[in-house]
């Protein structure tokens, strides 16, 4: 997952490993609609377009990730 904002709003764009590559590929966007300090709502758009048209990456290497 990657943090961002949507209509002034946090969001996040999220990513699913590619299963054929070292490589996560976009999946969709999550924004969270805030009611005071606690989330009011969630609302999930899972189309892997999404995440580019807020200027994020279609993918990115997991070569930068840690492991457990």
């Amino acid at each position: 997952m990657i943090p961002t904002r949507a209509n002034g709003q946090l969001a996040f764009a999220h990513y699913a490993r590619d299963p054929d590559e070292e490589i996560f590929r976009a999946h969709g966007m999550t924004v969270l609609t805030l009611r005071g300090d606690r989330i009011g709502e969630l609302t999930a758009f899972l189309a892997p377009e999404i995440p580019e048209r807020f200027g994020l990456p279609g993918s990115y290497s997991g070569s930068s990730r840690t492991s457990k």
